[in-house]
Order: C-alpha cells, then sequence, then structure tokens
C-alpha cells in the first residue's frame, strides 16, 4: 500500500518507521533539513528497551504530486 504523512515531525516520523516495514511511504514536509535528513538517514527509532532500529524504506519530499 502507499501511504503518504504529512508531518515528519517526531509522530510523522514514528508512524511513518512502522508503517515503512510493510509499506510504501513517503513522508511530506516543509523544512528541508528535515526532508534532506530522511533521504539520507532513513529514520531512526529507540524502542523502550534501548535497542535502536533504522528504517532505511522512507522518502521524504518537501513538495507534493500525485498520489492514489
Amino acid at each position: 500500500m502507499k501511504i503518504v504523512i504529512i508531518g515528519a515531525g517526531a509522530m510523522g516520523c514514528l508512524y511513518g518507521a512502522y508503517l515503512s516495514e510493510k509499506n510504501e511511504v513517503t513522508m511530506l514536509d516543509v523544512y528541508e533539513p528535515q526532508v534532506d535528513a530522511i533521504n539520507k538517514n532513513g529514520i531512526t527509532i529507540v524502542e523502550p528497551d534501548g535497542t535502536e532500529r533504522q528504517h532505511k524504506k522512507v522518502c521524504a519530499m518537501k513538495y507534493i504530486g500525485n498520489f492514489d
């Protein structure tokens, strides 16, 4: 499934990271440094037990295009 999340702040990144495990996720945000960082490094989630999980299958865009 293709999913677009508007906003790449803390909550947007949390949902986007987990949803990207089984879906195609695109993050939309107006803050260009955040968009660039997600595209370069993905999203890192620190779990409650202290382990880190890297989610690299997320892409980010500054401007919206056509989505299904």
